[in-house]
């Protein structure tokens, strides 16, 4: 190889490097979260539920329920993102080891992105969970509510604002 190759290879491998390091060395991830991800679901199902008690006609047990699947589901979380948290850490690790060992590092991200499966799955049910807390005739009720919320935020987002509906001009 010559001098030339050789000095484009590294330069390209730094750059490379230069842009992914920080993100992996020191711990940067950008972005938050999303509004429509799990874990938001299942927290703002259990508030949605509870906030409606008196109009769902919750019973006792169904309110007992409720808040024990949420703080369930809080602690099982707070569980579940340390070791997922710790195993980044590790993975960081590794990618900054000179030499990194492949194997230890794909077994590191196998068992990262098993964890956010089991996760995904055990909010899923979660959220089945706490539908299924309420009869049928509570679930209508909540549809409904849910129906109203909408409608009033979609009112009352075109009437905080101050231009006019375009589509609404000529009628």
């Amino acid at each position: 190889m010559s001098k030339r190759t050789i000095l484009v290879s590294v330069l390209s491998c730094l750059l490379i490097l230069g842009v992914a390091m920080p993100e992996l060395c020191l711990g940067y991830h950008g972005g938050s979260k999303g509004k429509g991800d799990l874990e938001s679901k299942v927290s703002h199902k259990a508030k949605k539920i509870l906030m409606n008690k008196d109009e769902l006609g919750l019973s006792a047990d169904q309110i007992k329920k409720v808040n024990s699947l949420n703080k369930k589901v809080r602690k099982d979380l707070i569980k579940k993102n340390a070791e997922i948290d710790m195993l980044k850490v590790d993975i960081k690790e590794q990618m900054c080891a000179d030499p990194a060992d492949k194997a230890v590092l794909t077994q590191l991200i196998e068992k990262k992105y098993d964890l956010k499966k089991e996760k995904s799955v055990y909010l899923a049910h979660s959220y089945i969970d706490l539908k299924n807390v309420l009869n049928e005739e509570q679930k209508a009720k909540m549809k409904d509510i849910y129906r109203k919320s909408v409608k009033k935020h979609m009112h009352k987002g075109m009437m905080d604002s101050k231009q006019e509906c375009p589509m609404m001009k000529n009628h």
